[in-house]
């Protein structure tokens, strides 16, 4: 089965890892949707986000030996996108409270704008809640070190992207 998992992910982290590694326990073919226009101003290119995505998945080997996984930069709505992609399946994560009210107001605008749309929700692990692409890009401006909240193959990247940047 076909699944969405969207966002903007400036940048993919852990966090990320953590849903992408549970939704792959129930769909087999998931794409990775970049989202090019989110209303917030991205700190990363859309190539750059891409990149770093792929280069983290790559290395999960765990999560690509049994499933395929694409990464698609997108923009415009993200219903509209599902529905050219012929998928009703999104995934989202969350972390707290907080995520759970944004989703929920979330959730009622997708169904209104695509009625088959079905959100999945997938609750981020307690060793990886507190970990958000603000966090990263704060710490990473901070010239910080960012092993445990990205993968550590992507870690000069993100550092080149975001160093002073955060």
């Amino acid at each position: 089965m076909k699944a969405v998992f969207a966002g903007s992910f400036d940048p993919f982290t852990l966090g990320h890892k953590s849903i992408l590694d549970q939704a792959a326990k129930l769909f087999d073919d998931i794409i990775i949707a970049v989202a090019a226009d989110t209303g917030r101003s991205q700190v990363a290119s859309i190539k750059n986000r891409t990149d770093i995505i792929t280069a983290s998945i790559k290395a999960m080997p765990d999560i690509n030996c049994k499933i395929k996984i694409s990464v698609v930069p997108f923009s415009g709505l993200l219903t509209d996108f599902l529905l050219s992609q012929k998928v009703n399946i999104l995934i989202r994560g969350v972390r707290n409270n907080v995520d759970f009210t944004h989703e929920k107001t979330l959730s009622a605008v997708y169904l209104e704008l695509y009625k088959d749309c079905q959100p999945v929700y997938f609750i981020a692990p307690k060793n990886k809640a507190h970990i958000s692409a603000s966090v990263i890009r704060e710490l990473s401006g901070l010239g910080s070190n960012l092993s445990g909240f990205v993968e550590e193959t992507v870690i000069p990247l993100i550092q080149k992207i975001y160093h002073k940047r955060g």
